[in-house]
């Protein structure tokens, strides 16, 4: 659930206020953090290919097993992209650009294991 959370009247007991985000607001987010996260797995890969290179230099395997190493680094930093920040601050850096945030039923982040829910679907 895409919601935003208030304060309540104490300061510390979270009161939950959904609004219902629409497609085009989820879409941009996606557009924002998609970007993001292909800006770091091409950091990733560009660091692979550069060790490979030096690596496969030295050796004289035919086919070293780099592009299954590099997708399995990209599903892993997708994953944990969205994890970390559903968890600690609610919202990725998307989200942050058009203010939205996920919570949980209570109002408050996602503990680590609904984040990795959340993102398997």
């Amino acid at each position: 659930m895409t919601a935003s959370s208030s304060t309540g009247a104490a300061g510390n007991s979270p009161r939950a206020v959904v609004h219902v985000i629409g497609f085009g607001r989820r879409l941009a987010a996606a557009v924002v953090d998609s970007l993001i996260i292909l800006m770091i797995t091409f950091g990733i890969v560009i660091v692979i290919g550069i060790l490979t290179i030096l690596v496969t230099s030295f050796n004289t395997e035919k086919d070293p097993p780099v592009r299954d190493l590099i997708i399995v680094l990209g599903a892993l930093t997708s994953i944990g992209y969205y994890v970390r920040f559903w968890s600690t601050s609610g919202q990725t850096v998307g989200m942050s650009v058009l203010g939205m945030r996920v919570v949980d039923n209570d109002g408050h982040n996602l503990t680590t294991g609904k984040a990795i829910a959340r993102f398997l679907g």
